[in-house]
């Protein structure tokens, strides 16, 4: 399994299957925002969508951005890892 990044998504793909994604939109220079997360129900319960969280976390640090969670799991998984707290934004 590999992550990779698709145009504004970050996928896991398997024998050429996406298992799981994360969407984004980026939003001029300094905003990203989440607007889903999907695992395959294969998956689920193995950390993958905090996998993806930390990838999209990773990206903005490098972009010089900050995330708007607009789903519902990126809402959440923000609320529970408040040492990430300092990319996001309302």
């Amino acid at each position: 399994m590999k992550y990779e990044f698709l145009d504004n998504k970050i996928v896991l793909i398997q024998n050429e299957k996406i298992l799981a994604e994360l969407n984004f939109l980026d939003i001029g220079e300094h905003l990203t925002e989440v607007i889903s997360v999907f695992v395959s129900p294969l998956l689920r319960g193995k950390g993958i969508a905090n996998e993806l969280m930390l990838f999209i976390c990773t990206y903005a640090k490098e972009k010089n951005k900050r995330i708007r969670p607009t789903c519902s799991y990126a809402k959440h998984w923000f609320e529970n890892n408040k040492e990430y707290n300092d990319l996001k934004i309302e």
